[in-house]
């Protein structure tokens, strides 16, 4: 799945490597499911805008989509 936050306060990368920690975290619990627990694992591809030369929507897009295969453990890609 994709995460995309709202126009806000500028998030620093220090800040975006810290919640994307957390949400790692958060859904690395294991959860009970039918009479047993799974486990989930997150990785997590960063695209920051600041970045691109042109933050398009189509680049940043681009970007996130590169960045989500290169997070992603080796032997699932």
């Amino acid at each position: 799945f994709a995460l995309a936050l709202a126009p806000g306060r500028r998030l620093d990368l220090p800040e975006v490597l810290q919640l994307a920690g957390r949400l790692q975290r958060q859904l690395g619990e294991a959860v009970s499911l039918g009479g047993g627990e799974v486990a989930l694992s997150l990785s997590v591809g960063l695209a920051l805008p600041e970045r691109l030369a042109e933050p398009t929507g189509e680049d940043l897009l681009r970007a996130a989509t590169l960045a989500a295969l290169e997070a992603r453990p080796h032997d699932l890609r």
